[in-house]
């Protein structure tokens, strides 16, 4: 039932699926399949992205009894790319589990204008390394739960030069977003929203991580999309065509003086995109 998460695979295995087959193999949004048969006992239930071992969910240890039937769901999450799950069991003590996920997850963007590099921790565990300025990473999963996200220099090994407490929904998808100069950086927490958008078209949203700027407008191809992004804040996502010849401009509030402009910019169909000043 999680139309951006793209097919799964399902494996009914123990917590490592590195080299097992699926139980179940590519279940595309909406699909019903088949009863597959297992012999009674305990098992890891993992849902990949078809294919491939991209863990998208993965439940504790659930017995299943002989002579039952049981249904598995994928539920979407606010991320957008990792599910949930409900276990239904058919019968006249049919019961349903919600189960969330327990994982998280998070990339970076370094936007420290005198950064040689940051490095990103959850509290003492590294997450990203060597992030450069303007640099984006590529996502991470870590777990749920209260965390204390940290950043260091990557010159300076063990020394936190911004941190900030944060509470990791289930599922849910973030940017650590560094700002302001080393001396005095900031660690902002971005709550990322994957969902795919229809066919043809593109989602977008623009951040504001421009020291001294106040609040700026931004605009495609001079048409205004958001208004008023204040610092280190995003703008809601928009939906629009996919193009290959975007101009972007941010301007000040009001679009009185502009502040930096991209072009030719490309959204390709079906893509969820972030601009950054």
């Amino acid at each position: 039932l999680s139309d951006s998460s793209g097919p799964v695979d399902v494996y009914l295995a123990g917590a490592d699926v590195t080299g097992v087959p699926p139980t179940i193999s590519s279940v595309g949004y909406t699909t019903v399949t088949d009863y597959a048969e297992i012999a009674e006992g305990d098992y890891v239930v993992t849902y990949t992205a078809a294919g491939n071992k991209q863990v998208l969910f993965q439940a504790p240890s659930q017995h299943f009894t002989a002579g039952t039937k049981n249904t598995l769901t994928v539920f979407p999450t606010s991320g957008g790319q990792l599910v949930s799950a409900v276990f239904l069991t058919a019968g006249g003590t049919a019961t349903g589990t919600y189960i969330p996920n327990t994982k998280s997850r998070i990339k970076a963007v370094n936007a420290v204008p005198d950064s040689t590099g940051l490095s990103y921790f959850a509290e003492a565990t590294p997450l990203l390394s060597n992030v450069p300025f303007q640099g984006a990473s590529s996502y991470i999963t870590t777990t749920t739960g209260a965390h204390t996200l940290r950043i260091e220099a990557s010159n300076v090994p063990g020394t936190t030069i911004a941190s900030l407490a944060k509470t990791l929904g289930s599922g849910q998808d973030y940017t650590l977003l560094a700002t302001n100069p080393q001396a005095s950086a900031t660690l902002t927490a971005l709550l990322d929203d994957n969902s795919l958008p229809t066919a043809t078209n593109v989602r977008v949203r623009f951040v504001n991580a421009l020291v001294g700027s106040g609040n700026v407008d931004a605009l495609v191809d001079f048409a205004t999309q958001a208004s008023s992004i204040a610092y280190n804040t995003a703008s809601p996502y928009v939906q629009i065509a996919a193009s290959s010849t975007y101009t972007i401009t941010f301007s000040s509030a009001g679009g009185v003086t502009s502040v930096a402009t991209l072009t030719p910019v490309e959204f390709l169909a079906g893509g969820v995109y972030t601009v950054y000043v």
